[in-house]
This record gives structure tokens, C-alpha cells and sequence, in this order.
């Protein structure tokens, strides 16, 4: 289980993945009355897998207005994982009408990309973020934007995709993406020096600002990224939320001779 989301009506939908006895991962979207029961009128008796590519790894849902579901997906294509995004009519069945046959693709020119976490723009749109890597296998984060179709969201970057290096030298892996009321897309990524670069090691807290065009915000941080290696310790992100004042909460881990939980 890797995403989850609250309707209205208080039922709750969920995303992850699942490992068929024989065969590669499939993505995985369950929902639940309130009351915690299988809602029988989702899927197959309260749930749904979905495989567009040689595997595919839910990692994130979110609801739209209209209670369709959009899926942040890690899909297998030729060998290697993509940034993808899937939507569900409120039944559970594919939204055919999103992106290509109910699957969205916007990065085609990095070896992979994994998406980490998405969240929802004004109009209807969608904004992903996760990490990509090049031939040079050096690794970037990376803020998507899609429009309600599934297309990119016109006026976004470079055909709706941003591709920030947070610092020259590091490897950046994105891990949470929150979009504020005026549009702006905030992101946390965790920056890591090689040779070390795994996700599981530790490193350094960073956040960064995209405007809704995205272009960095030159009023947040340095140039729109905010570096906290001055923590003092080795620290990792992973999840983020920004509260109604504007203030932006981290919670990761920090490293020194133990290993904490914090909150930033």
C-alpha cells in the first residue's frame, strides 16, 4: 500500500501493488466503506488491478472533483520503469478517454523515472513528481504537469515536464508533492552524494517551488530551492504538508549516531 484518499461520503481508496503468485507486480486500487468493509461496488468486490505495461507499482492516488481517481503509476515499458498516471471512473473501471486507452506517459527521452507522489491542480489537472535517470545515470527530480485529459498542461515547463538538479553534484530523488492554493507546485526531494546514491542512504532535506508555468519561484528559498544541510545532520525526506498559512512541514529521517525520526 502506497497511496490513499478520503471521498466525501467518507469512503476511503486506496493504491499499491500486488505480486501474482507467477508473474510481475500489477498495480492495485481497493475501496472501503467507512466502516472499514469492501465496497462491493468497486471493481470486483471492492477492488481492481490493472496492468498496462510488464509491470506497473501504484504509488500514489488522489480524487478529483468528480470522485474519478487518478493513479500515479511506475510502469514497465521496455525494461525499464516510467513515470505514468492511470484514471478510474468512480466504479473502478478504466477512464478510456485519459491520456492513450486510460494511461497517461509524459517522459519518453530518460533510461526511467518512478513517480513518488502527485497532487491536484486547479481545473482538473494533475501534478506528478518523482526522479528520472539519463544515460550519464545521474538522477534528477522531476515535477510533471497534466492536464485534465491526461495531455501536457499547456505553458508547463518544457511540454509539461520540469527537471530541477537541487544542487550540482548531488542526485536528487523526489518523494512528496503538495500544490498550493495559488497554483504553486511545492516539492520535497531528498539530495544524495555520490558514490552513495541509493534512496536508502542518508542525505539532505530539500524543498523547492515551481510556479504554475514551471518556471523555479525566485521568491522561495535561493531561486526557488530551499537546501537544509544546515540541519546539522544527515536526513532524509519522505512526506510533506503544507499547512493553511503557508508553512511547509517535513517529516523524514535524521542520521547521526542513531537513527530519528524528525520533523521539520
Amino acid at each position: 500500500l502506497f497511496g490513499v484518499a478520503l471521498q466525501r461520503d467518507g469512503k476511503i481508496v486506496v493504491a499499491g501493488t500486488v505480486f501474482p503468485p507467477a508473474g510481475s507486480a500489477d498495480a492495485v486500487v481497493a475501496r472501503y466503506l467507512a466502516n472499514g468493509a469492501p465496497d462491493g461496488s468497486f471493481g470486483s468486490s471492492g477492488g481492481a488491478t490493472f496492468s498496462f505495461g510488464s509491470s506497473d507499482r501504484a504509488l500514489d492516488v488522489a480524487l478529483q472533483s468528480d470522485e474519478r481517481i487518478v493513479v500515479a503509476d511506475a510502469v514497465g515499458l521496455s525494461g525499464y520503469e516510467q513515470i505514468s498516471a492511470f484514471r478510474l471512473e468512480s466504479d473502478g473501471t478504466v477512464d478510456l478517454g485519459y491520456g492513450s486507452a486510460g494511461i497517461a506517459l509524459p517522459i519518453n527521452d530518460a533510461l526511467t523515472s518512478v513517480p513518488a507522489s502527485l497532487g491536484l491542480l486547479p481545473g482538473g489537472g494533475v501534478a506528478l513528481m518523482g526522479d528520472m535517470t539519463h544515460a550519464s545515470y545521474a538522477s534528477t527530480f522531476v515535477a510533471v504537469a497534466l492536464d485534465d485529459t491526461g495531455a501536457a498542461a499547456p505553458g508547463y515547463a518544457d511540454s509539461g515536464v520540469a527537471a530541477t538538479f537541487v544542487r550540482e553534484g548531488t542526485w536528487d530523488y523526489g518523494m512528496d508533492v503538495e500544490v498550493a492554493p495559488d497554483g504553486r507546485v511545492i516539492t520535497a526531494v531528498t539530495t544524495l552524494t555520490p558514490p552513495q546514491c541509493l534512496p536508502s542512504q542518508p542525505g539532505d532535506m530539500a524543498v523547492t517551488s515551481h510556479l504554475p508555468d514551471g518556471s523555479l519561484d525566485p521568491d522561495f528559498g535561493q531561486d526557488g530551492i530551499a537546501n537544509l544541510d544546515e540541519l546539522g545532520v544527515s536526513s532524509q525526506v519522505e512526506a510533506m504538508a503544507l499547512q493553511p498559512d503557508g508553512k511547509i512541514l517535513l517529516a523524514g529521517n535524521g542520521y547521526n549516531t542513531n537513527v530519528d525520526f524528525r520533523v521539520v
